[in-house]
């Protein structure tokens, strides 16, 4: 049921940035960094299914893309460079994959700009000619859509003793359904349903029934064939096919997970009839957080679906609504296996009736830098480096590098670290440096590094950008320095930076007057001006000192995992202290991680424990999330 999957102990799992894999109907969301940029979406559908994929850019951004969307069969370009929405159309006309390549346009990029793909599709799929022998029966299922619950083709019959064959790889206990109609026609409609060896399984003739002719629950594991004919006539029809749940697997509601099926990729599903509930298993990995989203798809999802997640108790340990806009939530926890569960919110009361979905379960960090030399002893990891642990099949910890300060010529401790949506990385050094391409930097500022493709990781490559000079917003003393950073929101389109201090200040508020800040407390950057050229004003994000505990600590690093979705409304925090400590009654030190929920109002943050216990053997004064890890 997920897109990725990651086994523990994959030493090759590597940050890319370019293949991506999506589905019919989902929309993407994508950013291109770099002229020489690309971004290539590997996806299925259907033989005889039309697709008609939209990539839509802000007609204000100076970003225009160029396309080209390839079956292997078949191969349509676009680039004109002059539209800020490029639309496609193609007939599946093999049982196949296909690739939609997308670049930047010569001298029109904009990094923080994403572009958006929509896989639009016909619902109704496309009988294609010759399909009347065993050999060229069209694949219901086959390689491009294996767990697709359901298909509806048109078709037409001539001359009117004209077979129209389908196939599909079936299994013992498996429920199959499929209905035969006439389509502006006198078709007399007739379903054969044949299995190995051409043996009779079912036939029946559907009349003017619009249920089920074929309802039946599959004998044998192998190959079939339906024939689809007319007693009488020639003309138009309507077919519909129905992969029904296995006999021996439903209901899958059991939550135990031994009971229902696991991860298994590419899976399209259905919350289907009302009521219906679907667990999946997934493992989470110790040091791990994942992220888990739904595709909906467009037109025929129900925008609410609830997803819980259970432990081997079937007490629920995360859960959230997901919909269109908000299509994924982040968590971590112990390491171990659990349910997924999916249900539809409205309980059937919304239009359509049912929820069809495809969900991912990918990893998304932890990355943290430590504050000094020699992170995890095995290799000669620096202070200036950003870094995510692994674990190998014998159970040992190892550490992976995501950003290799020394290839970048940064030789100062990094103190502070944050990716933004668009997969480029802030950061802010120990002391000051000069850094290639800007010049001194210090302490108070944050500069932004933009990868080059396939640039994260051991082999870093990319270029600097100014992000926020500290001094053009009031950050000019010696406790000014920052040593954490995190954003307001995950919501790619609307955040603010938040920041967290080494010592005490004072900084320009929102509306007048100054914020007295404190090494406990976040500040959160309003009516910002990125660059080497900053400006804006602060307001209080959180008050340490509201917080059992904190008042005594330092913040030294924070990211936000779980977006609030409004003003009162909490997400989740990861953050790391600058010593030993205690907040609100949970113990830990500066290798630990603390989990919490965050909101906007300056006191609310509500500690839920740790979320790693001893992730290093060093002190820890940097984390973020993101990008996905991909193996």
């Amino acid at each position: 049921m997920l897109a990725l999957f990651f086994l523990a102990g994959s030493a090759s799992a590597a940050i890319d940035p370019v293949l991506k894999r999506t589905g019919v109907g989902l929309t993407e969301r994508g950013y291109l960094l770099s002229l020489d940029d690309m971004v290539i979406y590997d996806f299925d559908f259907p033989e005889g299914m039309t697709i008609r994929p939209r990539i839509e850019v802000a007609p204000a951004s100076s970003l225009r893309v160029q396309a080209t969307l390839d079956t292997g069969w078949s191969l349509i370009v676009d680039d004109s460079c002059d539209d800020a929405v490029i639309e496609f159309e193609m007939l599946h006309l093999n049982d196949a994959s296909g690739w939609l390549t997308i670049t930047p346009c010569p001298g029109k990029l904009d990094i923080d700009t994403p572009f958006l793909l929509t896989m639009n599709y016909d619902a109704t799929l496309q009988e294609l000619e010759p399909n009347g022998t065993y050999d060229t029966a069209m694949w219901l299922d086959g390689n491009p859509y294996s767990g697709r619950i359901f298909m509806d083709y048109e078709g037409t019959i001539a001359p009117a003793d004209d077979i129209d064959r389908y196939q599909f790889d079936g299994h013992t206990g498996q429920v199959f359904r499929a209905t035969m109609t006439a389509r502006n026609s006198n078709v007399q409609p007739w379903l054969t349903l044949l299995g190995r060896n051409n043996y009779v399984v079912h036939s029946t003739t559907c009349g003017s029934n619009a249920g089920a002719c074929l309802d039946v629950v599959l004998p044998d594991y192998g190959p079939y064939q339906v024939y689809a004919r007319s007693t009488a006539n020639q003309g138009g029809y309507q077919l519909s096919f129905d992969f029904g749940p296995d006999m021996a697997d439903e209901p899958n509601d059991n939550p135990d997970y031994l009971s229902h099926p696991g991860v298994d990729g590419r899976h399209f599903a259905a919350i289907d009839p009302v009521g219906d509930v679907d667990h999946y298993t997934f493992c989470q990995y110790p040091y791990e957080v994942t992220r888990i989203s739904l595709g909906l798809p467009s037109g025929i999802g129900l925008a609410h679906a609830a997803v819980a997640v259970l432990d081997e108790n079937t007490e629920v340990v995360a859960e959230d609504v997901l919909t269109a806009d908000h299509s994924s939530f982040d968590f971590a926890f112990p390491s171990g296996c659990y349910s997924l569960r999916i249900s539809d919110a409205d309980n059937g009361t919304g239009d359509p009736d049912a929820i069809y979905y495809w969900p991912r379960v990918e990893r998304i960090g932890l990355y943290v830098s430590s504050d000094v030399d020699g992170l995890g002893g095995r290799y000669a990891y620096k202070q200036g480096d950003l870094l995510y642990l692994e674990i190998d099949h014998t159970g040992t910890r190892f550490w992976s590098l995501v950003f290799d300060a020394s290839d970048m010529g940064i030789t100062q401790d990094v103190t502070a670290a944050e990716f933004l949506p668009n997969g480029t990385l802030l950061l802010t050094l120990g002391g000051m440096q000069t850094v290639a391409g800007l010049g001194k930097v210090t302490a108070s500022d944050i500069i932004r590094f933009v990868p080059n493709s396939y640039g994260l990781g051991g082999f870093t490559s990319g270029v600097f950008q100014w992000y926020l000079d500290g001094s053009d917003v009031g950050l000019t003393t010696a406790g000014e320095k920052i040593d954490a950073i995190s954003l307001s929101s995950t919501d790619p389109d609307d955040f603010d930076l938040v920041v967290s201090l080494s010592g005490a200040g004072s900084v320009p508020r929102t509306g007048g007057g100054t914020v007295t800040v404190r090494d406990e407390d976040q500040i959160r950057l309003e009516n910002a001006v990125y660059g080497a050229a900053s400006a804006g004003t602060w307001a209080m994000h959180l008050d340490g000192s509201t917080v059992p505990g904190l008042a005594a600590e330092d913040v030294r690093g924070a990211t936000l995992t779980q977006a609030p979705s409004g003003l009162g409304v909490r997400g989740g925090a990861l953050l790391l202290m600058e010593n030993a400590f205690v907040v609100d009654g949970v113990s830990g030190d500066n290798r630990d991680v603390l989990m919490a929920w965050q909101g906007f109002a300056p006191s609310a943050l509500d500690v839920l424990g740790l979320a790693a216990d001893n992730l290093g053997d060093r002190k820890l004064d940097a984390i973020t999330v993101g990008p996905v890890l991909s193996d």
